[in-house]
């Protein structure tokens, strides 16, 4: 069963700290999850269908490439400027770096594709883990200010649509933007030991302790009538990060066309994470009592 908003209980103009929710999020999420499982099915079926290990390298090299396009779904869904970047830097690196990986030639050194690659993938969860965090005060900007100036509109003041496509500069994505670069700094000086499981493996707890957080006494706290909402999308979005981290560990230790495929799961699974992580963020704002 797909689950997802039925209908808007608040209007966004008398409650500013109400989102508005997309018009077309039910069609959405059922071309997500009917996608998902015929990928997840057709990848459990290559070795029956492909038993020539030619044929399956070939199958791997398409593969690696092509399961970057997911990251579509997330692009489309996470809330503001800065988590879709770090979601198009995640695809673009991601794909000139198994580009480079199958034989294919491109400009540059391919070490530095592969060092981007490393460090989008690891900021993308990092990131989401550290947007759950309950939410500090900012200055609401009125609807004069709004009408009055550009920065207003776009730049501060709470989100008020699902997966804008603002900027909205407020304390916690400050502190989202700052942790990045710590990280990044971390990774870029320390690399090839960049210690990337350690980080990705901590935000997945982070994640699942402010979930809990927020189901029982956050200020933030999810209505009584959506919590089964929120905890589906949530205990998804950690399920497939723990998915898609296991077989990115298995794709690095296994080599040829299994190793490809393996690698292709991880890629599939940690945009599907980002996915379902953006749509239950959305019933921390969009739905209140």
């Amino acid at each position: 069963m797909i689950v997802h908003p039925e209908e808007l209980l608040y209007d966004s103009e008398k409650n500013p700290e109400v989102l508005e929710e997309d018009e077309d999020q039910g069609e959405m999420d059922t071309v997500f999850w009917i996608v998902l499982v015929i990928f997840t099915a057709s990848q459990a079926c290559i070795g029956w269908w492909y038993p020539d290990e030619a044929d399956r390298a070939a199958i791997g090299k398409f593969d690696i490439i092509m399961t970057n396009l997911w990251a579509f779904f997330p692009i489309v869904q996470a809330q503001g400027l800065f988590l879709k970047l770090l979601l198009i830097g995640t695809c673009w690196y991601s794909i000139l770096w198994h580009w480079t990986e199958v034989g294919f030639a491109m400009p540059g050194n391919n070490e530095m594709y592969g060092k981007f690659d490393a460090l989008f993938s690891t900021l993308i969860i990092v990131s989401y883990a550290i947007s759950w965090f309950p939410k500090f005060k900012t200055k609401i900007p009125t609807h004069a200010e709004e009408r009055r100036s550009c920065w207003y509109k776009n730049c501060r003041g709470r989100p008020k649509e699902t997966s804008e496509w603002r900027c909205r500069w407020t304390p916690n994505l400050i502190l989202n933007i700052a942790l990045c670069a710590f990280v990044s700094l971390y990774m870029l000086l320390s690399w090839p030991n960049t210690h990337q499981p350690v980080f990705c493996w901590l935000s997945i707890v982070i994640a699942t302790g402010v979930a809990l957080y927020h189901l029982k006494k956050g200020k933030m706290k999810v209505g009584k009538k959506f919590r089964f909402n929120f905890i589906f999308w949530a205990a998804s979005g950690i399920l497939m990060g723990v998915i898609s981290f296991v077989y990115k560990l298995k794709g690095d230790e296994v080599n040829g066309a299994n190793g490809n495929i393996y690698h292709s799961v991880w890629h599939v699974y940690v945009f599907s994470c980002a996915y379902c992580l953006s749509r239950a963020s959305e019933y921390l704002e969009i739905y209140r009592e």
